[in-house]
């Protein structure tokens, strides 16, 4: 199978055309898929560095990596959503996998975390990804809370 063609970019170089296919994307899973109304554009975008996934030349798989605050070191990996159709596919570790390569290499000692839906608890421990909370709902749905750990291998 063909892997990802992946795109870096920060807010600034985002297209409308872009962004416009990111909020649709996130929207169409997140808030119309998941039956979650919640306020999808949250502040946090301008403050991100974007990752869009392309497959077979269409843009269907995108996270966002939230740059921490000024008194912090930890950096968050959101939205991250593979289109319907190619999911089950390994897109979506690809897309992880890429994400926690970006981090480590601009980050002195980053902290990465996740709020992961806890269904997806499995799936992001097989990415040495850790519980670091219980489970809580956020707009409807279970979330842990959880920490990458780089292997010691």
């Amino acid at each position: 199978m063909k892997q990802l063609a992946l795109r870096y970019l920060s807010f600034e170089d985002l297209t409308t055309k872009e962004l416009h296919d990111i909020l649709q994307l996130r929207t169409r899973i997140f808030v119309v898929e998941q039956d979650c109304p919640y306020l999808e554009v949250d502040g946090q975008d301008p403050k991100s560095l974007h990752i869009l996934g392309y497959f077979a030349g269409q843009f269907n798989a995108y996270l966002r990596i939230v740059f921490p605050p000024v008194d912090s070191e930890t950096y968050h990996i959101g939205r991250v959503v593979v289109g319907p159709d190619l999911r089950k596919k390994g897109l979506g570790t690809e897309l992880i996998k890429a994400a926690l390569k970006w981090t480590q290499e601009h980050a002195a000692t980053p902290k990465i975390r996740v709020q992961a839906q806890e269904h997806l608890k499995p799936w992001y421990e097989t990415l040495n990804f850790h519980s670091i909370s219980e489970p809580y709902p956020w707009d409807g749905i279970p979330h842990i809370d959880m920490e990458w750990r780089a292997s010691s291998s």
